[in-house]
C-alpha cells in the first residue's frame, strides 16, 4: 500500500477489504476493531470521492462503510456518533436513490437503515417520530413493487417497515393504528 498510496485502485480495494473486515469484526462483537477499520475505510472512500463526486460505486462504498460503522457505535452505546453516521450514511444512500431510484442495493440499504433508526428514536422516547421516519420507506418500496412485485427483499423490507410502525403504534396506545399497520403487515 505504501509504495502505491495514491494509487485509486490500491484505495478501493482497500477500502472495500476494511468494510469487509469491519463488518466481520462487528459480526464477532469486536466493535473498537470495527470501527478503526471503517473509518480508515471512510477516509478512504473520501480521498476516492475527491477525485471523483459523482462516482456513485464509491458512493456507495462510502455509504456501506458508513452504515456498518453506525451499527458498531450502536453496539458500543456511542448513540451521539452512531447518530452522525447514520445521517451521513442516509444522506449517501438518499443521493444514490436520486441518481438510480430503481437500484436494488440502495433500496434495501436505505430501507433497512430507516427502520435502525426508528429503533434508535423509540428508545429516546420519540415513538411518534419513529412512525414518521420509518413510513418515509413507503413511497420507495411501493414504487419498487410495482416494477417487481414478487421481489422477496421489497416484499420484506415493506412488511418490515409496517410492522414496526405498528409495534410503535401500539407503544403510543394507538389501537386502532397499530391494527391497521398490522393489516398491511399480513396483506
Amino acid at each position: 500500500y505504501k509504495r502505491h498510496s495514491q494509487s485509486g485502485e490500491v484505495r478501493n480495494a482497500l477500502a472495500s477489504g476494511y468494510i469487509t473486515l469491519g463488518a466481520g469484526y462487528h459480526n464477532h462483537s469486536d466493535q473498537t476493531n470495527a470501527q478503526r477499520v471503517l473509518e480508515r475505510a471512510i477516509e478512504l472512500c473520501d480521498a476516492l470521492l475527491e477525485s471523483a463526486p459523482n462516482d456513485t460505486a464509491k458512493i456507495s462504498m462510502r455509504a456501506r462503510a458508513r452504515v456498518n460503522l453506525c451499527a458498531a457505535l450502536r453496539q458500543s452505546k456511542q448513540k451521539d456518533k452512531a447518530r452522525v453516521q447514520h445521517d451521513l450514511a442516509e444522506a449517501d444512500l438518499e443521493r444514490l436513490f436520486a441518481l438510480d431510484p430503481a437500484d436494488r442495493d440502495t433500496i434495501d440499504g436505505l430501507a433497512v437503515l430507516r427502520i435502525n433508526g426508528a429503533f434508535d428514536l423509540e428508545a429516546s422516547g420519540k415513538r411518534a417520530d419513529a412512525v414518521q421516519y420509518v413510513q418515509r420507506n413507503l413511497p420507495m418500496l411501493e414504487q419498487a413493487l410495482k416494477r417487481e412485485p414478487d421481489e422477496p427483499v421489497y416484499r420484506d423490507r415493506m412488511w418490515r417497515t409496517w410492522g414496526v410502525s405498528a409495534m410503535m403504534f401500539r407503544g403510543m396506545g394507538k389501537a386502532r393504528d397499530a391494527a391497521m399497520a398490522w393489516d398491511n403487515v399480513v396483506t
